[in-house]
């Protein structure tokens, strides 16, 4: 998932395909750097008339920094005039509020956009991509970072 140059879909084996009514974004602020994959999700999300929930979860309570508001601002553009909401929940295993949001919002699936790291960033982090896509009960949309759509988004 992380080295696809363009958006994937992990479908559970046991999950049942509906067109998505709501959509939990899982946003990380501190990592995001590009809006072409926000405008990727808002693109999809208003093909299928679909709202979006954004999740931003930290391990710990902490003051956000300039470039997570940043984030946070160009993703309040990027998702202009699409229904949209925030949540902002703190937890130290981020999978499992992911999974909570899921179920409190009967959302039909997650959206996430996967970090390229390092060598040995990879050493210290755990795929949080790689472990929603074992955990996950709904399907899960996955946007490269810099992707930018040529082409529209078929469904």
């Amino acid at each position: 998932m992380r080295e696809s140059k363009i958006p994937v879909f992990v479908i559970p084996e046991k999950s049942k395909y509906k067109k998505p009514i709501k959509i939990v974004f899982a946003c990380d602020f501190e990592y995001q750097k590009n809006t072409n994959a926000y405008d990727t999700l808002k693109e999809f999300a208003e093909k299928i008339d679909a709202k979006i929930a954004v999740l931003s979860v930290t391990e710990s309570k902490q003051l956000e920094t300039v470039e997570e508001m940043r984030a946070g601002k160009k993703l309040e553009k990027s998702l202009m005039g699409l229904e949209h909401e925030y949540f902002f929940h703190t937890n130290e295993n981020i999978v499992e509020e992911i999974n909570e949001l899921v179920t409190d919002q009967r959302a039909d699936m997650v959206a996430i956009i996967p970090h390229k790291r390092s060598m040995i960033e990879n050493l210290f982090h755990k795929s949080i991509s790689k472990k929603l896509a074992f955990n996950t009960q709904v399907p899960l949309f996955v946007i490269p970072d810099n992707y930018k759509s040529t082409a529209p988004i078929f469904i």
